[in-house]
């Protein structure tokens, strides 16, 4: 995906033509198919161009609008081009780009243009007279914009690196985010505020546009809609009808593309569905779809994991079963033996400038999206917002009253729609006590004790709720979490995007499909016999294989990951002794305790526990080894 630059400075005088330069800097060895800059007076836009569809040849932008003394930018792929194009008469559009498009729109809708746009998209206008900045981007896809205010002037850019490297920018330490996005403490409840790992650096989230006046900044959130008129119909195989059609419309949108688009293939339901809808339409023009997996790579090892009976530990069953089903998948199997997770650490912090939750699996998707590149493919298509709109669970607690339900299954009934809202409402301290505790998780992270103290975590959480499980009072506040959990992921994937030259195309994420997803009730996601995820199920019946629809384990991405360490042992001590040298990194954790827990890469697996210890241990190290930066 193209990426975006803007330098507005407060007076025109202090307008410095380098700094430009030196935003663009960092990005110049990126995968990219030309970088235009255009400047005038106290504003300078950039864009570094990439060919996500076939109309972005055509690109001219940015451009200056002489006749209402504006300078204007877009990037991305405009999914209801033929409607835009119709309603602001520009013909037939075969040359047409769609960054023009936006341009177009924002002409007719100023700064409600966003409301008139689908798709995966950023823009940014800059009006000379009024001295205002009006910068907005999509609602959910993998797209990002960071930004930066001083006294001289407001940055923004598609990538942190170019916000970083800004002349009069002191790269210093956000703590509080530190803190709490390694301890997950407060996270959720700052996700809207775009903090970032630095200091007065911030990201524009999903759904928000930037409103700057005379050095006055304001945010303002356009979506998710906050009054939704759910539908109800009398026969239930009506959601399935229209949300099957709009999800093949959802995946058709993300296969307009410059270069050839491969999927993702995890054989989960996403993916799998992602995936089986995409061959589908590819099949109508002749073409086949390339899949990419990755599996495991000591498989005879993972016959004595514990986590077997519970887990999918080894997906290549379940994956080649949809490449048999679907017939028109070639697959890749990729298993990642030649590259170690410790390396996957160190490059993972180069390509995202910070450190992400799931530090264990970050070398096996480095692999696939450098395999997906290398192998000539300009996009790929994803399935992981698919926990917010096909595969939603359901929450049981919320379902209405059923007399099917009762009479199917009276003891569930009575557990989950009588007792479970009394609890969570009326006896919640007693039932956070017998949950996943947020307090012990805190308190494996490493941490040191000095700085929970500081900020008073462990009294907060105590005070205020422990529990990781989160309760909701009603479907739609449960639906609009899952969607700005999404956050993350989005500015993850789109950093690997514009790293790795491929655009990163989630088809559960479309914005029809995410619309349509809040209307239903949360009763479709249930059945009368307490099956989860009936909609996406119901959807794909026919279509996925059995093994897939109704498998009752969850993958486990990276279960090899203990042997995978001890090839490689070496290399986590390296890191460490590293890490023993920094002084923030010893102010911040417990590296005696986490050198003291090594042994565990050692030991006998006895329960699920000793992976999940694994795995903290690998994320503490990335977070410390991250500070390096600060010194």
């Amino acid at each position: 995906m193209s990426l975006l630059l803007g330098l507005v400075y407060f007076d025109q005088e202090n307008a410095d033509d380098s700094c430009m330069s030196k935003m663009l800097e960092p990005l110049k060895n990126m995968p990219h198919d030309k970088i235009k800059i255009n400047k005038n007076k106290e504003a300078i836009f950039a864009k570094q161009l990439t060919y996500g569809t076939e109309e972005d040849v055509y690109d001219v932008l940015p451009l200056y609008l002489s006749e209402i003394d504006t300078l204007f930018v877009s990037q991305g792929r405009i999914d209801n081009r033929e409607e835009l194009i119709y309603s602001l008469a520009l013909g037939k559009g075969d040359e047409i780009s769609d960054s023009f498009i936006m341009l177009k729109a924002y002409l007719k809708y100023g700064d409600q243009v966003q409301l008139h746009l689908k798709g995966e998209w950023s823009l940014a206008a800059y009006q000379y007279e009024s001295k205002k900045l009006f910068i907005t981007r999509d609602v959910m896809g993998y797209t990002s914009l960071y930004y930066y205010q001083s006294k001289e002037f407001f940055a923004f850019s598609s990538s942190i690196k170019s916000i970083l490297q800004l002349p009069k920018y002191s790269i210093q330490l956000n703590e509080f985010y530190f803190i709490s996005y390694l301890s997950i403490w407060k996270f959720e409840e700052k996700l809207e505020e775009g903090l970032t790992f630095y200091k007065d650096v911030y990201y524009l989230p999903n759904g928000f546009s930037i409103f700057l006046s005379h050095q006055e900044k304001s945010l303002k959130k356009y979506w998710p809609p906050q009054n939704v008129h759910e539908i109800h119909y009398k026969n239930k195989q009506d959601y399935v009808n229209e949300i099957v059609e709009i999800f093949q419309v959802a995946v058709k949108r993300r296969l307009r593309s410059y270069k050839p688009v491969a999927s993702m293939l995890s054989g989960g339901l996403d993916s799998s569905s992602v995936s089986h809808i995409a061959a589908e339409l590819l099949k109508l023009e002749g073409k086949q779809l390339n899949t990419y997996s990755h599996v495991p790579h000591y498989t005879e090892w993972l016959q004595k994991h514990p986590l077997s009976s519970l887990r999918e530990l080894n997906e290549h069953s379940n994956i080649q079963s949809i490449v048999d089903t679907s017939g028109n998948i070639k697959a890749h199997y990729l298993s990642a033996g030649d590259f170690s997770p410790i390396d996957g650490l160190e490059i993972g912090l180069d390509i995202l400038d910070g450190p992400v939750h799931a530090a264990c699996n970050i070398f096996w998707i480095i692999d696939l999206y450098k395999n997906c590149a290398k192998d000539g493919f300009g996009s790929i298509l994803t399935g992981e917002g698919g926990n917010g709109s096909i595969s939603y669970t359901g929450e049981d607690y919320l379902l209405k009253h059923s007399w099917e339900r009762l009479l199917n299954h009276p003891y569930r009934y009575f557990k989950s729609q009588l007792v479970k809202p009394i609890v969570y409402k009326y006896l919640k301290k007693i039932w956070e006590k017998k949950n996943p505790s947020l307090k012990n998780y805190v308190q494996s992270q490493y941490i040191n004790s000095t700085i929970l103290e500081d900020y008073d975590i462990i009294n907060d959480l105590e005070k205020n709720g422990t529990s990781i499980l989160k309760v909701f009072s009603s479907g739609y506040e449960a639906k609009q979490r899952l969607i700005q959990l999404y956050t993350p992921r989005s500015l993850m994937g789109a950093a690997f995007g514009q790293y790795y030259g491929i655009e990163l195309r989630d088809p559960t994420c479309d914005i029809d499909l995410v619309n349509y997803f809040f209307r239903i009730p949360n009763e479709e996601f249930i059945d009368s016999h307490y099956q989860y995820r009936m909609l996406v199920k119901n959807m794909m019946a026919n279509k996925l294989p059995d093994q897939v629809l109704f498998s009752n384990k969850k993958g486990l991405q990276n279960s090899d990951l203990t042997p995978r360490i001890l090839d490689n042992e070496s290399d986590l001590f390296k890191i460490l002794d590293t890490i023993k040298k920094s002084s923030m990194a010893n102010h911040y954790f417990d590296l005696k305790q986490l050198e003291g827990d090594l042994p565990i890469f050692h030991a006998n697996f006895e329960n699920g526990s000793t992976f999940e210890k694994q795995q903290k241990i690998l994320k503490s190290v990335q977070f410390a080894r991250f500070l390096k930066k600060f010194e």
